[in-house]
């Protein structure tokens, strides 16, 4: 049961925009998730004698690389008014 209060803010945010957003939040935790178990299938295959603090250490770094490989990709313009 929604509260009053969230119910206040869906329709104030408006109700389309709301769910809008709700689906690209989920879409976006999805793949995520998605990325990180493959990643971690990744490291576990090449570390089959790996301790779970070393497959989870292992598996952040490489995420971590490929967020950073992502984000060189990008072009930002700033404007300065």
């Amino acid at each position: 049961m929604k509260s009053k209060e969230a119910t206040s803010l869906i329709e104030e945010f408006g109700e389309d925009t709301y769910k809008q957003k709700i689906d690209e939040y989920i879409r976006q935790v999805l793949l995520r998730d998605r990325i990180a178990q493959d990643l971690e299938q990744e490291v576990i295959d090449e570390n089959p004698d790996a301790s779970e603090e070393e497959i989870n250490y292992l598996t952040e770094n490489k995420y971590d690389d490929l967020y950073m490989a992502q984000m060189e990709t990008l072009e930002v313009e700033v404007h300065v008014h």
